[in-house]
Formats: structure tokens, C-alpha cells, sequence
């Protein structure tokens, strides 16, 4: 199957079954309505599709548990996606946890946890070279002046 067809079934996949977590039609008490399909791999032969399942609650076990209910769930999402997406041979669907959304925000909290020190460092700096300037005017004002003339 060409590349651009696999990306098209990677995106109809990734929707539809993303459609049925919000709306509920998995059953799986472990499935919340948080969790997302980030990406789907399709393998070019049909046989199976990788699925990168992530949530937007930060409960690592909470994610993990509702992955293996999309596991233990994926004959039933399999048989409803072959009755709506009319594809000849339908991928084995495999759910995997991913951690990269995860790891992108903690990234992100790093970087502006440095963004916030260096700001403080700048104004500390910032404030000791006014110091020093009202120290050097201050000297200036306090120096013996020669007269004119």
C-alpha cells in the first residue's frame, strides 16, 4: 500500500477510535475518557498497527491501566473499525503508553524553571550595577572641585 494511503488509514484509525473512548462504546471500566491516540504506525502490509496511547491526567498508572483495557479491548475496536472503515485486510491493533507528551511537559517546566533564574540573576545583576553607578555618582559629587579661572 503506498505511503500516502498508510498515513490516511493511520488518521481514520486514530479517529475513530479516539471517537469511541469520548463517547464511551468501550466498555473497560480501566478506559477513561482522558486518554488520547497520539499516533498510529500501520505496517505496509496491513498486519498490524502500533497505536500510542497518552492521557492528559498525570497518573502514570492510571494511563498504563487504561492501555491494557484498550488491549484487552482491541478485537471489539478491531470488528467495529472493519465494519466502518471497509478496508480489506484490517490491522491486529497493539496499544502501546506514551511517555513523550509526559516528558515534553516536563521539559517545558524545566526550561522556564531556567527562564525564571536567569530573569533573577539578570535583575540581581541589574540592581547591583545601579549601585554601583549611584556609587560612582556619588563620589563624583564628593570630589574636591578645582575653581575656573
Amino acid at each position: 500500500m503506498s505511503e500516502f494511503r498508510l498515513q490516511k488509514l493511520s488518521e481514520q484509525i486514530r479517529k475513530e477510535i479516539s471517537t469511541m473512548i469520548v463517547t464511551g462504546k468501550i466498555k473497560d471500566p480501566r478506559v477513561n475518557p482522558f486518554l488520547s491516540i497520539n499516533r498510529v504506525v500501520v505496517s505496509s502490509d496491513l498486519s498490524h498497527a502500533k497505536l500510542y496511547v497518552s492521557s492528559i491526567v498525570h497518573n502514570d498508572k492510571k494511563t498504563e491501566k487504561g492501555v491494557e483495557g484498550l488491549q484487552a479491548a482491541a478485537g471489539f475496536i478491531r470488528n467495529q473499525l472493519s465494519k466502518r472503515l471497509h478496508v480489506y485486510q484490517f490491522p491486529e491493533l497493539h496499544f502501546f503508553y506514551d511517555k513523550s507528551m509526559k516528558a515534553g511537559l516536563e521539559m517545558i517546566e524545566k526550561l522556564n524553571a531556567l527562564h525564571i533564574t536567569s530573569e533573577e540573576e539578570c535583575e540581581t545583576k541589574e540592581s547591583e550595577v545601579s549601585m554601583d553607578s549611584v556609587d560612582t555618582l556619588d563620589a563624583i559629587d564628593d570630589a574636591p572641585r578645582s575653581e575656573i579661572g
